[in-house]
């Protein structure tokens, strides 16, 4: 397993065609020492732990310069694909064609990237923007104050997508379980490919955008103060087919439908 705890660092994390991890610590462009971070090397895993938090000051002119905030760049052997849990105070988080089973990733402060990665991934952020593009598995994403966006090939779990201060942007080639978007203020926009599973989109003030192949078939539900829809609606749900749920109480609510590839 991978166990990675900062306080008050960016963090990117690649792979690499070496067997074993590697750890580096970049401040200024330059690789330095840094006792405040522990890094073990566990058998088939790895431990990054900062085992302290910076002075106050430092935090305060890392808050005003980010370009003084130290960077951690864990380098993951590209044969790995056991567990990755993340947890970050505060910081940037960067991840580029990470393979893992399970990935579970929250940071409280700071954005969050992942680029080309595959596994089932679990995503929380209290504060800063969400961007999962190109990805390979299910994803689980909430957001509290910052935008989501979630690109992904398939869903074979049933997921959830939210942020309460927001937007958010879903792309699902393949749909096969039920999944949930969650808005409280912010647009939604939703692009689904293959629908062979239940989807719910709700936002209390906001637009939802809903973008399905032109051969569909659903049950659409769509309630919001203006309706326009490319697809018929139905009041009765029924088993066998998807049922696409689409609410906001302020705004308005667009089906459309289009040929994919």
């Amino acid at each position: 397993m991978v166990n990675i705890a900062l306080h008050h660092y960016n963090l990117s994390c690649f792979t690499h065609n070496d067997t074993d991890f590697k750890v580096d610590i970049i401040w200024f462009g330059n690789t330095i020492q840094d006792n405040s971070v522990i890094i073990n090397k566990t058998d088939g895993g790895l431990e990054v732990i900062q085992a302290r938090s910076e002075n106050i000051f430092k935090r305060i002119i890392n808050f005003i310069n980010p370009f003084n905030q130290k960077r951690v760049i864990v380098y993951i052997p590209k044969n790995y694909i056991e567990n990755i849990e993340v947890k970050m105070i505060s910081g940037n988080l960067r991840m580029e064609n990470i393979t893992a089973e399970n990935c579970t990733l929250e940071v409280k402060s700071g954005n969050i990237k992942l680029i080309n990665c595959s596994g089932d991934t679990d995503i929380k952020s209290k504060s800063g923007n969400v961007k999962v593009s190109t990805h390979h598995g299910n994803v689980n994403a909430a957001g509290v104050s910052g935008n989501v966006y979630v690109e992904t090939d398939s869903i074979t779990k049933n997921s959830v997508i939210s942020t309460k201060s927001g937007n958010i942007k879903t792309f699902v080639y393949e749909l096969n379980t039920d999944l949930t978007i969650q808005g409280k203020s912010g647009n939604i926009k939703l692009v689904i490919n293959r629908l062979n599973g239940n989807v719910t989109a709700r936002t209390v003030s906001g637009n939802v955008k809903a973008l399905f192949r032109e051969d569909a078939k659903a049950i659409f539900n769509t309630q919001s103060t203006g309706n326009k829809n490319d697809f018929e609606s139905s009041k009765l749900p029924n088993s066998e087919i998807p049922f696409v749920n689409l609410h906001t109480k302020s705004g308005i609510v667009r089906v459309k439908k289009s040929n994919f590839i």
